[in-house]
């Protein structure tokens, strides 16, 4: 039975929490049980509720009372706990007892052969949403044309989805489950084929509703909806022009589906895409699928030799490298993990980003074997490799013992002389001769204004050739306040620099002799003080 939470109102859902129901009693057609002294009956024809009763006060002014609510929870329950016993049993041993128990039963036989008939498409109530769904997207597409800025508070976006979710959940509430599916297909058909400007289109699927979309049509439903769910959803991701709700198919596969209702199920959805034509389907999609099939033949506890052959086939793929790592890992067959690593690192060795977070499991793995060496290797390869990580380099440190730091860092100073961002490295370990180096090379004044503090003091005579030429040239093209501002800040760090005052004011001189008409340049440069600190 598909969301029969929504019968009833939050404070009455809240009131049946408490009650207790017992001996339940379930006929094909109808559950009986008598609920705080009330009778309480209610009529289910191919998991639809028909019609309940109930004696109590609440339930005689036409509404639906907890009792209702109590006894219909209580009914879920035992489907789920029976589901779950009925699941472990052999196929056969299932088909020969219903045989037995219909056996002279003629309502359960017709009950049974009513559960057998294919459900139709109920589509009764589907032209009225259908109608205003098609005015929703078009006032959508009137409305967003106006907008320069997607992130406005009133874009429009919400509104389509606030419509979606409310029809699917009332159509829900109907029993006509079938009709929100439609209704859902429509809006993604719509979007995959819409010829409307495609940034309209981008931030419409960017939105994230759509989640809450399948959210009400998957969350609370039935297996049987969701078997038929997941056809649909694979449908929708083989069938589409576009892959714009990949991404939230595949979360609400994660959300809405149990491991009994749809492991077994997903790796072929996986497959499937795989195997598509789509030219906009990439690869790092198709690593995704293929390590995800990898994750799942693993929880369905497929052989070793059957993981392996997967990951071989498919190695080329780097989410697939690293998923077949860590279930190798995670059994802990550390040499068959190394091994792997190692051909993909090999593999990737144009992706840095890539070939790093592989040299992480290996460093992983051998800090796990205690070998101690191999560990501060990798560390040693990933900052060569991808550049500064002050991170990785304290791991690195304290690993050491001190006269194991002072030979590794000799060689990372080597290996690192021409990263971006080496001069953290340089200022952590109070190699000022280093970083003093970095800054003349840098361009303009901000790296050397950053450790000033520092290099001054025994440094000040090297960057002070630096600070004159970029003042005098910036001088040159200066033609506002804040630039001449900027340029008095600098002759005042200049200043401080030891027995760099007269330089810096016989350069302020020069500048303003220079530059006799610039009036505010004079007014800024004789703001600051020009002498030593």
């Amino acid at each position: 039975m598909n969301n029969w939470q929504q019968l009833f109102t939050a404070d009455i859902l809240a009131q049946s929490q408490p009650l207790a129901v017992t001996d339940l009693i379930s006929r094909p057609t109808a559950i009986t049980v008598t609920v705080q002294q009330y009778p309480v009956t209610i009529t289910i024809t191919a998991e639809k509720i028909q019609h309940m009763t109930c004696t109590c006060s609440i339930a005689a002014t036409g509404k639906n009372c907890p009792h209702m609510a109590a006894v219909l929870l209580a009914y879920d329950q035992q489907v789920a706990a029976l589901t779950k016993l009925v699941a472990v049993a052999d196929e056969s041993l299932v088909q020969r007892f219903l045989a037995q128990q219909l056996v002279g039963n003629e309502p359960l036989i017709q009950a049974f052969r009513q559960a057998l008939k294919p459900t139709k498409r109920t589509t009764a109530n589907l032209p009225h949403y259908t109608k205003q769904l098609d005015q929703v997207m078009a006032d959508y597409f009137e409305a967003a044309m106006v907008y320069d800025d997607w992130y406005d508070e009133d874009y429009p976006t919400p509104a389509v989805y606030e419509f979606l979710t409310k029809a699917v959940n009332d159509l829900s509430a109907l029993g006509d489950g079938a009709a929100a599916l439609e209704l859902v297909t429509q809006f993604v058909e719509q979007v995959t084929t819409s010829t409307e400007d495609e940034e309209l289109i981008d931030m419409l699927t960017d939105d994230g509703g759509f989640t809450a979309v399948l959210q009400a049509l998957f969350a609370a439903a039935p297996v049987a909806t969701k078997q038929k769910g997941f056809a649909w959803i694979q449908q929708q991701v083989l069938a589409a022009p576009t892959d714009y709700f990949v991404t939230d198919f595949y979360q609400c596969l994660r959300d809405y589906f149990t491991e009994e209702e749809f492991l077994v199920a997903e790796p072929a959805l996986a497959n499937q895409v795989l195997n598509t034509d789509d030219p906009l389907f990439n690869e790092d999609q198709a690593g995704n699928w293929l390590a995800l099939s990898l994750q799942l033949m693993r929880r369905l506890k497929q052989s070793p030799t059957e993981l392996a052959t997967f990951a071989d086939e498919h190695w080329a793929y780097s989410a697939v490298q690293s998923q077949y790592a860590d279930i190798l890992i995670a059994a802990k067959d550390y040499p068959a993990a190394i091994k792997a690593l190692n051909a993909s690192v090999k593999l990737e060795r144009n992706w840095p980003k890539g070939i790093k977070a592989q040299r992480r499991r290996l460093a992983t793995i051998y800090q796990t074997l205690q070998q101690p060496d191999k560990y501060r290797h990798q560390l040693h390869l990933m900052l060569t490799g991808a550049g500064v990580d002050m991170t990785i380099i304290a791991e690195l440190k304290a690993s050491c013992t001190a006269e194991q730091w002072q030979q590794e860092r000799e060689k990372l100073f080597h290996a690192l002389s021409n990263s971006f961002d080496v001069d953290q490295f340089y200022f952590s370990e109070q190699r000022y001769d280093l970083l003093t180096q970095y800054v003349l090379k840098a361009t303009g004044l901000d790296v050397a204004e950053k450790y000033l503090a520092v290099l001054k003091q025994d440094h000040g005579q090297e960057l002070l050739p630096k600070y004159t030429k970029f003042i005098r040239e910036r001088s040159a093209t200066a033609s506002n306040r804040e630039q001449y501002q900027n340029l008095a800040t600098y002759l005042h760090s200049m200043a401080t620099m030891p027995n760099s005052a007269a330089p810096a004011q016989s350069l302020r001189a020069e500048l303003l002799a220079k530059y006799p008409r610039r009036y505010t340049m004079r007014e800024e440069f004789n703001r600051v003080v020009l002498s030593e600190e």
